[in-house]
């Protein structure tokens, strides 16, 4: 089984378009500052209103009640009322506005959510083993560059596991490919219930796996090969199959490329 890792570029993470998040805030801010501002308007104007008609129907209740005092208080009342019909239009003119800047928002928030979602979904296919749910062989090696220049510039302690299914070819050739699916399943299922959350396990190959050890040194990878052991039963299809499990680690060395590493571990297998 010679392991080598090829160069990839680091995959995207997967984010809500972030250069939107301040025209939202700035959107929302307006909104909010013209519903505050039409509030306050209005109070305005209705306060202005009630105070001018009581003070123009105070010469009506006075004793005087000349021909001026009658015409001024005619004109100032037709007044009032062109005012308050001409602000009457001006709130519903605004109230339309902002019902339409808030639905143009909610088309915005509910557009942005469905990139999100489908920006989600596109980096885990392009991380994700679609059949047993671990990281692919590509997310693998970006991850494995990247622990080794942490353990290079920070003298942490780095190790990985590697797995082969023994006669796993056998078993697609006897039983088929849908009995092969569920023992790798079986397998994948078996691997996350004994590493740690910490830990990166993926499908590297057909019948290969890896887990990438970060702070673990080799006797503790070791361990690590113990507790998953050397064989595993996988009752498939109402059979129950038997398979012996190839494992082998290394830990990470001074001045180690992911490839170095990657060929004592499968020299550990090996042998």
């Amino acid at each position: 089984m010679g392991i080598t890792v090829k160069s990839v570029s680091r995959q995207p993470q997967s984010s809500p378009d972030r250069r939107s998040d301040p025209a939202y805030r700035r959107q929302f801010h307006t909104l909010e500052r013209r519903e505050w501002w039409l509030w306050g308007l209005s109070a305005s104007v209705i306060l202005i209103l009630t105070s001018a008609v009581v003070i123009l129907a105070l010469p009506m209740l006075s004793s005087e009640k000349s021909l001026w005092s009658r015409l001024s208080l005619e004109h100032s009342v037709r007044g009032l009322i062109g005012a308050v019909l001409i602000f009457d239009i001006y709130a519903l003119y605004q109230q339309f506005a902002l019902k339409r800047l808030r639905s143009h928002l909610e088309t915005e928030i509910v557009t942005n959510l469905e990139l999100q979602q489908q920006a989600e979904w596109f980096h885990q296919l392009s991380t994700t083993d679609p059949l047993t749910g671990l990281f692919n062989r590509r997310f693998a090696a970006e991850q494995l560059r990247h622990e080794i220049s942490r353990a290079h510039r920070y003298g942490r302690r780095l190790a990985v596991a590697l797995f082969d299914l023994d006669q796993y070819k056998q078993i697609n050739d006897h039983y088929g490919h849908l009995t092969g699916d569920e023992v790798l399943r079986e397998f994948a299922a078996l691997l996350r219930e004994k590493s740690r959350a910490s830990d990166a396990c993926a499908r590297y190959g057909g019948d290969e796996f890896l887990v990438i050890l970060p702070e673990s040194a080799e006797n503790q990878a070791k361990r690590f090969l113990e507790r998953v052991g050397r064989s595993l039963e996988v009752n498939a299809g109402g059979r129950k199959i038997q398979l012996g499990i190839s494992a082998g680690c290394a830990g990470y060395q001074e001045g180690d490329s992911a490839e170095a590493l990657l060929e004592r571990a499968d020299q550990s297998l090996y042998a």
